[in-house]
């Protein structure tokens, strides 16, 4: 009998898993900050199943703030579409249950459901004076435990991408807005602005990603 408890332990921001060349399945996760974080079974079923079965486990990163990655391979994953998913268990054995994400029987069919932040590096960089800025926002139902938005409610995330100076100061505001799952792309313009380094930010929740671009006269 698990101990299942709605007050979350992670921050899940990423969980994908991968059919490799061999057949085997790569499955990989990051998180964002963890609280008393003992580890995570790798779970495993045929889609329809009934049961979930315990494949391996992670150790985890125990208490952090930091961002930390993760992977585990089910060298036996039979050739077929399967469904994978994470139990979190922490210090005082409470539980937490990922949704699951889904891999197909073939490498070169399905690469895997990937469900992740992400934040690409612009293009062209240097660049004078426009540069494109690509980014991808995942479902909301991404996480352990109870789902982040109210069930039949919008699949919305508050999104922010902005860019500033080496000081620290905002120069501009590329998205403010709530998202749909999906990838994006926006345009900086630095006409107006000097020549030099400036930094690009995007933020949801506890999602934080930064990069650099150069405007070059």
């Amino acid at each position: 009998m698990y101990k299942v408890s709605s007050a979350l332990s992670v921050q899940l921001t990423s969980l994908r898993a991968v059919r490799q060349s061999n057949g085997a399945v790569r499955v990989e996760w990051t998180t964002s900050g963890e609280t008393q974080n003992l580890g995570f079974f790798v779970q495993r079923r045929q889609p329809g199943g009934q049961v979930f079965v315990d494949r391996g486990f992670v150790f985890g990163g125990g208490t952090t703030s930091e961002p930390r990655s993760y992977a585990f391979t089910d060298n036996s994953a039979p050739t077929e579409l399967l469904e994978y998913r994470l139990r979190q268990v922490s210090l005082d054995s409470l539980t937490h249950f990922s949704d699951p994400v889904h891999v197909g029987a073939t490498a070169d069919v399905d690469e895997g459901t990937v469900n992740e932040f992400r934040l690409e590096q612009n293009y062209p960089n240097p660049f004078n004076p426009t540069t494109n800025i690509k980014f991808q926002i995942p479902s909301a139902k991404l996480g352990f435990g109870v789902p982040a938005r109210p069930a039949g409610g919008s699949d919305l995330r508050f999104v922010s991408l902005k860019v500033f100076d080496l000081l620290g100061r905002e120069v501009a505001t590329l998205v403010n807005e709530e998202l749909k799952p999906g990838s994006y792309e926006r345009v900086f313009d630095g006409g107006r602005f000097a020549s030099g380094v400036y930094i690009y930010t995007l933020t949801s929740g506890s999602f934080t990603a930064t990069k650099k671009l150069v405007l070059m006269r």
